[in-house]
């Protein structure tokens, strides 16, 4: 069954819910009729999809002002609430497919990132968010809702975690967590990101602690050269280490489109490298830096 069609028959499913509801009490060829139906629509929609599987999945609830008990959300909230959510997972998927972003502009590859909301959540009230494909895998949705949770944590927990996490993103990602928090905050809203193996929760405290500190943390990029030796590698963690001519040992993360295994064999070599570095500035003008290697490093001979 294609996704279209299952989407038709949870709408026909929901009609005859509320069709026998109306109905009084009693056997009657009237409800013997809707719950034949009924039940055809239930197997129906029990059957597989063909071709898609939900490969990644994401659940955002609400609690505080906007939210009505279990029954509602306030409309304007809601809906600005699913386009923050669905910029902030785009946006990290531009960061990871691209690279550093430019300042201003559409986010590329924002068609690769298809979001869609397959229903409410019970307890509060709040928005479940699937992406389908054709097969399970580390999707471009899967892999940003995912670090938008660590993002999220890291600003929950101080200015040094956040500074730590952000170093490692774009300007532009800190942007679209700034303006998550403020309409949440704005609102007087609680919220919960919940994903099948994580999860983070604020309160209304926590809300505004959040924004303040995404909003009072300064960014600045840059992009250097610099020449050294180039000392290590590491696969796992996607880190490198290398000690620049009169410089001490540092180590940095590699961008997205290098290979770790294909950096090894400049291991202990002294080579000309390409750098973006991050620096970060809190409240109590504490900087830190931290450098990601743009690519594969040249010999120098």
């Amino acid at each position: 069954m294609k996704w279209k069609q299952r989407e038709f028959l949870g709408t026909d499913l929901a009609d005859l819910e509320q069709a026998l509801q109306r109905l009084p009490p009693g056997v009657s060829m009237a409800r013997l009729g809707l719950e034949h139906r009924r039940n055809q629509v239930k197997e129906a929609l029990q059957e597989p999809e063909q071709g898609f599987v939900v490969a990644a999945e994401a659940s955002v609830v609400f609690g505080g002002d906007p939210v009505h008990g279990q029954a509602a959300i306030d409309a304007e909230f809601g809906g600005d609430m699913i386009r923050r959510t669905q910029k902030l997972v785009q946006a990290f998927n531009a960061f990871d497919t691209t690279g550093p972003l430019k300042a201003r502009g559409a986010l590329p590859n924002k068609r690769a990132v298809k979001l869609l909301v397959s229903g409410t959540v019970q307890g509060s009230f709040g928005f479940n968010f699937i992406e389908l494909q054709q097969q399970f895998f580390d999707t471009p949705a899967s892999s940003a809702l995912r670090k938008a949770t660590w993002l999220m944590a890291a600003a929950k927990h101080s200015d040094e975690a956040f500074a730590r996490v952000i170093q490692r993103t774009d300007k532009r990602i800190g942007g679209a967590l700034k303006e998550f928090f403020a309409r949440v905050s704005k609102g007087k809203a609680v919220f919960r990101l919940q994903l099948k193996d994580s999860f983070v929760a604020f309160n209304v405290q926590e809300v505004q602690a959040a924004h303040d500190r995404v909003s009072r943390l300064k960014i600045r990029e840059e992009y250097v050269e610099s020449d050294g030796l180039f000392t290590g590698v590491y696969k796992e963690a996607r880190t490198f280490e290398y000690t620049p001519d009169g410089g001490a040992t540092m180590e940095g993360d590699l961008s997205e489109s290098l290979d770790p295994v294909a950096l090894r064999r400049l291991i202990g070599e002294r080579c000309h490298l390409h750098l973006r570095r991050v620096e970060t500035e809190d409240a109590m003008r504490n900087l830190s830096s931290r450098f990601t290697l743009l690519a594969i490093p040249t010999r120098i001979r």
